[in-house]
């Protein structure tokens, strides 16, 4: 294989642990002669228990796959890849890199409203080149005071189900489209850590939202491990999994 004509692509599945992806992808790796290199076989992936989706593995790892080969061979290993997993595979650099190229191409734009993620959502977006083409604006409603005066959250669903719900997110994705008049919302409510969980809610708990004005929302309980940044990481690694799913 010359090195001239050799390149690299990064690939994420969503739905599925690269482990699984490699199994389904071996006859296509073997007909176009291209190498899987994952880095999770490299470093101890922290485990995320989805109770929403039978297809999570506590394994999964967010370090997507590298694919490496002959340029064309590359290029034709995408190509059946994508028709093959459709949606839930991405090809790309990052995550919120294709994400923001989505949005764009389908004329949508997005608002956050986060919680436990403390603004980083946001920030996924905001560190590329362009994003205002897509991207609108974020509040942080750390605060539950914060989420009822700007996002609408009834004070009466704080006290029954508590911050960190199901209700709440979908309050907190509803006062985040009338807010910034967005196309999309994506909303995040958790606990980060280390204190501050119970046995119905450990540390590491965490609910994460999307919604399509006009629609309903699409929300997931998560159990992430990891300290209090790679809960937070974990968590808008996941927003940004769980909306280009939903595009």
């Amino acid at each position: 294989m010359s090195l001239e004509s050799k390149v690299n692509q990064k690939v994420f599945f969503l739905n599925m642990d690269n482990q699984s992806a490699f199994v389904l992808c071996q006859a296509m790796l073997t007909k176009h002669n291209v190498e899987w290199r994952d880095p999770s076989q490299n470093n101890s992936a922290s485990k995320n228990k989805s109770e929403n989706s039978a297809s999570a593995d506590d394994n999964k790892s967010e370090d997507g796959v590298m694919i490496a080969g002959e340029s064309a061979n590359v290029e034709a290993f995408i190509a059946e890849l994508e028709a093959f997993f459709g949606k839930n595979v991405v090809v790309s650099s990052c995550l919120e890199e294709c994400a923001l190229k989505r949005l764009q191409l389908a004329h949508k734009t997005i608002a956050t409203a986060e919680s436990c993620t403390g603004g980083l959502l946001a920030y996924c977006f905001t560190k590329n080149a362009g994003a205002s083409l897509a991207f609108l604006g974020g509040i942080i409603s750390y605060a539950n005071t914060i989420k009822e005066q700007n996002l609408g959250v009834n004070p009466y669903t704080l006290q029954n189900f508590g911050a960190v719900s199901h209700e709440v997110v979908s309050e907190m994705l509803e006062g985040a489209l009338d807010l910034f008049g967005a196309d999309i919302a994506l909303a995040t409510s958790g606990i980060a850590g280390p204190g501050g969980g119970s046995v119905k809610k450990p540390v590491g708990t965490v609910f994460i939202g999307m919604q399509k004005r006009g629609e309903k929302p699409v929300i997931e309980r998560h159990l992430f491990g990891g300290n209090r940044v790679e809960i937070q990481q974990h968590s808008c690694i996941k927003a940004l999994e769980i909306l280009l799913k939903n595009l």
